[in-house]
């Protein structure tokens, strides 16, 4: 069923994500793909 997953631009594609939404969050900065932005306003 998931057999775009395996695939190497797939794979550096979500870690490239990952690895900007990490920066992101370590910097201060809301990340890129944050789903539950009021979770982030209310702190």
């Amino acid at each position: 069923p998931h057999i775009a997953g395996p695939s190497e631009p797939t794979r550096r594609a979500m870690a490239d994500c990952a690895a900007d939404n990490l920066i992101a969050a370590l910097t201060g900065v809301t990340p890129p793909n944050l789903l539950n932005p009021e979770v982030k306003r209310k702190k």
